[in-house]
């Protein structure tokens, strides 16, 4: 016979019901990764062999006006192009830095934080969904790039996700740890496999060299709740092929944990190769993890000139690779997502070096022989503004101008942007092609294209001699001394012997004070062509 239960004891049985089950769930620890050294997940990545680190507007200095308006003027079909040009196989991409400001939306983040849609610091558009979609049809995969600690350069960030200060004088505490670890596992769960990867900065093993402490014990208590262990967990959350690595300062002798996949291994020096770290017959593995290097090209994190001549960073590239290790080299990419033309160039010669198809992309100095200066020109060096060779030419007199001549397919001219300049008329073959205004360019650091030809303007280039002219609507001063680029390589969308030329939308980067004069493209022909810049 069946007997009805009080409604006071099945109320409190239910209680005592959700009651266990609110202990058992507070009791089960958070998500944990498995230690997997030798992971095949890295397979693609050795393969691969090279690709781009970027760390978009780095230090948050180039960070001025409207966020939104920075991140979606970033041309993400446009890097790709460059990208691919390169040879590189992935790029690893910064989600956001010290700055606090983050190129992707995250609601995890600003619910601890306390902001709202209007005081938010990250961005509307999703940029590595939209870096991910023009990067996949190159078959480039995408990796980002996160601190492990708050953005030290917002306080208020940082007291609200309860990170002591000076952040890198302290360890990270669990609470903190279990805040970042749910803000990077909703930008997992949003990506999944579209991120190949992760490079997560800042927790270093050596501040005993900078008489601080080893951050790095955070996060190897295997004890505790929080450690590298759910770090990598909360990164995998969406992508469990996903490989993970984190930073411990400039260091590649070894890997922080078993728990990453790879070596972050910055250093900032090509001098150290997988062979130094273990035996023959070097094994691309370094205690189970994969060997790699991070280093920037130019003189920096996101500054420009180069560090390393094309040879040696040819030759440093083969030999790493030739042992089974990795690269990743850090150019200066601009706010719209141009990578540094001279920077572009020289990654685009080393990869046709080592493909064995140059001779790809020649850059020409302003200070080369093969330029012919006439009438009245000066030379600067202005302290501590980014002139490649440590030399520019400018000039104030009408009639003034100089010739360049080369074999090739396209020339691109990066000048000075300045309010006491003017506007350059680009003529091909006599006729204008272009008008570049260096006064009121839309940008900083780009402001246009000195092209041979338009295919519906003129016919395919069939005389032993071409010429170009520059003219300049004098209105202040002209300086010549950004890069003017020719491709040496035959490629689509560029001139071919014989066909029409196809206009080529290539802005060259143009730096503040001037970088280099030429950079010359051009295909296995004779063709011979001259460049002359009048200015009047």
């Amino acid at each position: 016979m069946m007997t009805r239960q009080s409604p006071f004891k099945r109320s409190h049985r239910t209680y005592a019901l959700v009651l266990a089950l609110l202990v058992v769930l507070a009791l089960i620890p958070p998500h944990r990764a498995q230690a997997q050294t030798y992971n095949a997940n890295t397979d693609w990545f050795m393969q691969g062999k090279f690709g781009l680190f970027v760390q978009w507007l780095y230090g948050g200095g180039d960070i001025t006006g409207d966020w939104n308006t920075l991140v979606d003027n970033f041309d993400v079909d446009y890097f790709a192009k460059q990208v691919s040009e390169t040879g590189a196989k992935y790029v690893i991409f910064t989600l956001g830095q010290n700055s606090g400001y983050f190129a992707s939306p995250n609601a995890t983040y600003d619910s601890l934080v306390g902001r709202t849609a209007s005081t938010s610091k990250m961005s509307t558009r999703d940029l590595p969904a939209d870096l991910y979609d023009a990067l996949n049809p190159y078959g480039i995969k995408l990796m980002l790039y996160l601190p492990a600690r708050s953005p030290s350069d917002d306080p208020d960030a940082v007291a609200a996700l309860g990170d002591p200060t000076p952040i890198y004088d302290h360890l990270a505490p669990q609470a903190f740890q279990a805040k970042w670890e749910s803000v990077v596992q909703e930008w997992s769960d949003r990506y999944g496999s579209k991120v190949a990867g992760w490079w997560f900065d800042g927790t270093y093993n050596n501040g005993a060299m900078y008489g601080k402490p080893d951050i790095s014990q955070a996060y190897t208590d295997y004890t505790a709740a929080h450690n590298f262990q759910t770090f990598a967990a909360a990164a995998k959350h969406g992508n469990a092929d996903a490989i993970v690595s984190f930073d411990p300062g400039l260091s590649v002798e070894a890997p922080m944990t078993t728990y990453a996949d790879y070596i972050t291994g910055e250093q900032n020096l090509l001098q150290y190769v997988p062979s130094q770290y273990n035996a023959a017959p070097y094994s691309r593995w370094i205690g189970g993890v994969q060997w790699s290097e991070t280093a920037y090209q130019g003189y920096d994190w996101a500054r420009n000139g180069m560090k390393y001549t094309t040879l040696d960073l040819t030759n440093y590239f083969s030999t790493v690779t030739n042992q089974s290790g990795v690269i990743s080299i850090g150019p200066n990419v601009s706010k719209e997502g141009h990578i540094n033309a001279p920077q572009y160039a020289q990654l685009v010669n080393m990869h046709n070096a080592i493909a064995g198809v140059g001779p790809g992309v020649t850059v020409v100095e302003d200070n080369d022989a093969g330029i012919a200066y006439s009438g009245t020109w000066l030379t600067s060096v202005p302290s501590g503004t980014g002139y490649s060779g440590n030399n520019g030419h400018f000039t104030t007199t009408a009639g003034s101008y100089s010739e360049y001549t080369f074999n090739g397919t396209n020339v691109v001219w990066s000048g000075v942007k300045g309010p006491d300049h003017g506007t350059a008329d680009v003529y091909i073959d006599g006729a204008l092609d272009n008008s570049v205004d260096s006064v009121r360019s839309p940008s900083l650091r780009q402001y246009g294209d000195l092209l041979q030809g338009r295919s519906d303007e003129r016919p395919a280039y069939d005389q032993d001699r071409r010429q170009e002219r520059q003219k300049q609507r004098f209105d202040g001063q002209l300086r010549g001394s950004g890069p003017l680029q020719h491709y040496d390589g035959d490629a689509d969308g560029r001139r071919r012997l014989g066909q029409r030329i196809h206009l080529r939308r290539h802005m060259a980067e143009q730096h503040p004070f001037g970088h280099r004069l030429l950079e010359q493209h051009g295909p296995l022909h004779d063709d011979r062509r001259k460049l002359c810049a009048i200015y009047v």
